[in-house]
C-alpha cells in the first residue's frame, strides 16, 4: 500500500475543518469543518456570485501550512495566484512566511503598493512595458525576479535607473522540459 505523506494529511485535513477540534499526528490540533449550505441563514442575503472565506479555516490552514515548513526546516513562500488578496498574502507573512511568489507583476504591484515584504516574480517577463513596471516595484519596494535569458536581464537592466536598489535576480534553468526561454531557443537553433 502507498504511504501517505504527512504534510497532506494535514492539508488535506486543514481544508475539512471547522468548529469542534480534532487531534491531528504529531500533537496538533485543528478545526473540523460544518457544512455551509445556500439555505445557510448567514448565506440567504448573498448574492451570488460571491465569495465566502470561512476566516477560522482559513487561519488554520494558513498557521498548519506554516508550522509544517517550520518543523520540515523550510522557508515558505506562498503564491499569491491561489488567492490573489493582499490581506491572505498579510496573514500569511504574519504566521511566518518568508514572503510572497507572485506569478504576475499586476500581483506584485498589488501586494508592493500595500507593503508586503519579500516578494518573489516567479515568471519571467518579456517587453519595455514590464520591465519598467518591475524596475519601479523595485525601486519603490524591493523585489526579487526570475528570469531565463540574457534578454530579459538586458531589458531590466535598460529600465533601471542611476539610483535605483539592487534588483535580486533569480535564474530560472531548463531542466530538459523546455519550459524555459533558453531551452526553448535553444530546441529552435538545434
Amino acid at each position: 500500500p502507498k504511504r501517505s505523506c504527512p504534510t497532506s494529511n494535514r492539508a488535506s485535513l486543514a481544508r475539512q475543518r471547522l468548529g469542534r477540534r480534532i487531534s491531528l499526528s504529531g500533537g496538533e490540533t485543528a478545526l473540523k469543518r460544518t457544512k455551509l449550505t445556500p439555505e445557510h441563514a448567514a448565506l440567504r442575503a448573498v448574492e451570488t456570485p460571491a465569495l465566502i472565506v470561512d476566516v477560522p479555516v482559513l487561519k488554520a490552514n494558513i498557521e498548519a501550512m506554516s508550522a509544517s515548513a517550520k518543523r520540515a526546516g523550510l522557508a515558505l513562500r506562498p503564491h499569491a495566484k491561489t488567492h490573489k488578496s493582499p490581506e491572505i498574502a498579510s496573514l500569511q507573512i504574519k504566521a511566518g512566511a518568508a514572503g510572497i511568489a507572485c506569478a504576475t507583476v499586476a500581483e506584485a504591484e498589488m501586494l508592493a503598493r500595500r507593503g508586503l515584504p519579500g516578494l518573489l516574480l516567479t515568471a519571467p517577463q518579456m517587453g519595455t512595458d514590464r520591465f519598467e513596471r518591475i524596475a519601479k516595484v523595485n525601486r519603490d519596494h524591493g523585489l526579487t525576479v526570475v528570469v531565463d535569458h540574457a534578454r530579459q536581464v538586458e531589458g531590466l537592466a535598460a529600465a533601471m535607473r542611476q539610483g535605483d536598489r539592487t534588483l535580486a535576480v533569480a535564474l530560472d534553468i531548463d531542466v530538459g522540459q523546455l519550459r524555459t526561454l533558453l531551452g526553448l531557443f535553444k530546441r529552435m537553433d538545434g
